[in-house]
């Protein structure tokens, strides 16, 4: 008797033992799907995201550089230098984007990145 119930007891545990390790395996199976899951969803969302958003306003712009004078204003080189589609106001905008300017004042002597109105105007008539 006491080796039938020794062995029953046994078979008892080994069935608890494998019923918490096929729970934990379960466990882990579906956390790494929703770890997946979760992941092809950003992947989608950024994917999505960039093919609806395109370039930005900068993106087809050809640059070239000039060196500013005393007295010269960011609205007058961008009179200069303008860019198919866009304001005056809109290429002092890009100007200060382009060169990284704090404000619209222009720094004297130095050489400021503006729109190349030759390769826009080939551009703009593609």
């Amino acid at each position: 008797m006491n080796t039938s119930r020794a062995a029953s007891v046994s078979t008892t545990h080994n069935d608890s033992r494998n019923s918490r390790t096929r729970g934990s395996r379960l466990r882990i199976a579906l956390r790494t799907a929703v770890e997946v899951t979760a992941l092809l969803v950003i992947a989608t969302l950024l994917v999505v995201g960039a093919l609806t958003t395109g370039p930005g306003p900068d993106a087809a712009v050809e640059t070239t550089r000039v060196r500013a004078e005393a007295g010269d204003s960011l609205w007058a080189i961008a009179r200069e230098h303008p860019v198919a589609g866009q304001t005056t106001a809109e290429t002092v905008e890009l100007i200060v984007r382009l060169n990284g300017l704090q404000s619209p004042r222009v720094p004297a002597g130095g050489a400021l990145a503006v729109p190349d109105v030759d390769a826009n105007l080939q551009v703009a008539s593609k």
